[in-house]
């Protein structure tokens, strides 16, 4: 039952970001605080924890915040100046493509937002060292818990959704 009830309030916050998408933009651009973009922060931050709360663990956005983790490990320095919303926004590419669904109607919203969405954006560098790292952590994570050649495979597929 949990889970549905975080279903159908996940899929309230998305619809009303979808809804008010170009109204929440132009606040941000123009630095303002409507109650459309107060709703908005409200839903972010106190709807999205009851939702986590309700979930109770069940691995939700696992992988996307398993990324966060592992850049802010492996590349501190690289990933300093940006913020934890940034990275996980990242990793749902990643959650997506792994999981078997599109992940380009997010990179094309990440994008028109001018957040990153690949490797170069985030200042990681594209090498077989980095794309192991990651490979190697996520597939060893709680979010996948499964090192096989198979696994691993799919992880590295996965990421290379934003590996460039």
């Amino acid at each position: 039952m949990g889970l549905e009830i975080a279903h159908t309030l996940s899929k309230q916050i998305y619809d009303y970001y979808e809804e008010k998408y170009e109204l929440l933009l132009t606040a941000l651009a123009e630095k303002k605080i409507t109650p459309e973009f107060e709703k908005a922060i409200f839903y972010a931050i106190a709807v999205t924890g009851v939702i986590s709360g309700i979930s109770k663990g069940s691995n939700q956005c696992a992988i996307a915040h398993k990324f966060y983790e592992k850049s802010r490990s492996y590349y501190y320095k690289e990933t300093v100046d940006f913020v934890h919303g940034e990275l996980v926004a990242m990793g749902l590419i990643i959650q997506l493509a792994y999981n078997g669904f599109d992940h380009e109607p997010i990179v094309k919203k990440l994008r028109e937002m001018g957040l990153p969405v690949c490797f170069t954006d985030i200042n990681i560098p594209l090498d077989e060292r980095s794309l192991t790292v990651y490979t190697d952590e996520l597939s060893a994570s709680s979010a996948v818990m499964d090192t096989s050649e198979g696994s691993k495979a799919k992880v590295r597929e996965a990421l290379k959704t934003i590996y460039r």
